[in-house]
């Protein structure tokens, strides 16, 4: 249960003051600051409690649909928790680190080992044997392309290419 803390008197408190010497403080709980010259009052104090609400906050018809749904809301909660840990996990196993996050130069001297660990943090996320993440490819099918160009040599066909054209005849 959350709390929140509200302002006993005003919603937007006056902007601090400096703190003076307590030996210019009257018995009444004001004090007068020298520099100024005016008078200094006492802020009122917050409350933390939490606050007390005497109608419903949603329509009925609303809190009964929220109820109905709090297994679902349950489930998609539990499955947020796993992946989460999953997730923290593979960060663990990669060992990565605020060293991973610094800057870098892009010739790849002495920048941590970033790329490596990165790439197999997602290759245990997706549980995938290896992965390439990086930031140059900027859509899957660029991805897709540059993955083409890697493995097809001038004259080779693509084998989806050719049972494309056999079944479009």
């Amino acid at each position: 249960m959350a709390l929140s803390c509200a302002a006993t008197a005003v919603s937007y408190p006056a902007p601090l003051q400096p703190r003076r010497r307590a030996s210019r403080a009257s018995s009444r709980g004001s004090a007068v600051c020298p520099a100024r010259r005016r008078t200094v009052t006492p802020r009122p104090a917050l409350s933390c409690a939490a606050p007390v609400y005497t109608a419903h906050p949603f329509a009925p018809e609303v809190a009964e649909a929220a109820d109905s749904l709090s297994s679902e809301f349950r489930e998609v909660d539990n499955l947020v928790a796993r992946n989460s840990a999953r997730v923290l996990k593979a960060f663990q196993n990669a060992r990565v680190g605020s060293h991973h996050f610094g800057g870098c130069t892009g010739y790849g001297h002495d920048e941590g080992g970033g790329r490596e660990a990165l790439d197999s943090l997602f290759a245990e996320i997706v549980g995938a044997e290896s992965a390439i993440v990086r930031s140059q490819f900027f859509s899957g099918t660029h991805a897709i392309t540059c993955a083409l160009f890697a493995f097809l040599r001038p004259g080779d066909e693509q084998l989806l290419e050719l049972l494309m054209t056999l079944w479009r005849k």
